[in-house]
């Protein structure tokens, strides 16, 4: 039986990204994004010859550990798509017990429960939040570029959410809120050039310096 494009693809690159310490499952997802296929359909999968461009310059920017997120500029949290940009971190799968029980404790609360999000980023916190419970919510960052990113979110999930362009409580004085979240930036500056190259060389350090010792924004 003749080999497919994806087993010729795979064969390829399959030792390449081991030296690399990049997983192989990565391959599939870059050939499952370009293609628009389900992983179960790949083995029997001949690229067109733009897809095969696509998925070599795709597999180029891995081996030089850009995150998928940024490559493909866009990653699912919570069930839901989202735009991710150089400007704020790619959500987290230990976030999503953050959204979890925040909003359990919603739901435990009277109706019309008004939520502020610190440091919204890429927004995700904040519009899970507007489209699984009644809870009116305010999502605030310093940076203008995450919060571009978090709006264009807000649009494409169809959540209502007010933005602000503020540090923290500067731009919001005198407003009370019944839930406060917030995931800040709580890495030591010493420590960030010890991190994976993935998130020191990618991700921005603006989310990820929390000072000296880290809890700068917990002051």
């Amino acid at each position: 039986m003749q080999k497919t494009d994806y087993f010729i693809l795979k064969e390829k690159y399959q030792s390449v990204f081991l030296k690399n310490n990049i997983e192989s499952a990565d391959f599939d997802w870059i050939c499952c994004e370009i293609t628009g296929k389900n992983r179960s359909l790949l083995p029997f999968t001949n690229f067109t010859d733009s897809e095969k461009l696509k998925i070599e310059k795709a597999i180029e920017q891995r081996l030089k550990h850009i995150p998928l997120g940024y490559i493909f500029n866009k990653t699912n949290f919570y069930g839901f798509d989202f735009e991710v940009s150089s400007d704020v971190l790619i959500p987290r799968i230990d976030t999503e017990f953050l959204v979890e029980k925040l909003i359990e404790e919603i739901k435990t609360r009277k109706t019309n429960v008004s939520v502020l999000d610190i440091g919204t980023g890429s927004g995700a916190i904040a519009v899970v939040v507007s489209l699984l419970t009644d809870a009116k919510v305010t999502a605030v960052d310093i940076s203008e570029k995450a919060l571009k990113v978090a709006k264009n979110n807000a649009i494409k999930n169809n959540a209502k959410i007010e933005f602000i362009q503020s540090n923290v409580f500067e731009n919001i004085k005198n407003r009370k809120f019944d839930i406060i979240v917030s995931n800040p930036p709580y890495i030591e500056t010493a420590e960030i050039e010890h991190l994976d190259s993935e998130v020191k060389d990618f991700e921005p350090k603006l989310a990820l310096d929390g000072g000296e010792d880290g809890l700068e924004n917990y002051m």
